[in-house]
């Protein structure tokens, strides 16, 4: 299962899975949905991150994002707690 990332459905990827002869398939999920577990750490990342700053441009966007992916990186426990919750059980 994946999301709907315009790459995703690039001619590469369709001709790369037509040589798989079906055994690799990809479901997409709807874009945002909760059964994502990315959207989780998104999520996350906006409510106890970027949430709480004033971004003045992209790139301090993207610098604050790094920072908090950077710091989940040392947080494996916080991780795997938002891949516990039901919604997304299923990708384990």
């Amino acid at each position: 299962m994946t999301d709907e990332y315009s790459v995703r459905h690039s001619k590469v990827v369709n001709e790369y899975l037509d040589t798989t002869n079906g055994k690799i398939k990809i479901f997409f999920l709807p874009t945002y949905s909760h059964l994502n577990p990315v959207e989780l750490v998104w999520n996350n990342i906006k409510a106890h991150g970027t949430a709480h700053y004033l971004i003045r441009s992209v790139e301090e966007l993207k610098n604050k994002a790094t920072q908090f992916l950077t710091s989940l990186k040392e947080m494996p426990k916080k991780v795997q707690a938002l891949l516990q919750e039901e919604s997304v059980r299923y990708a384990l």
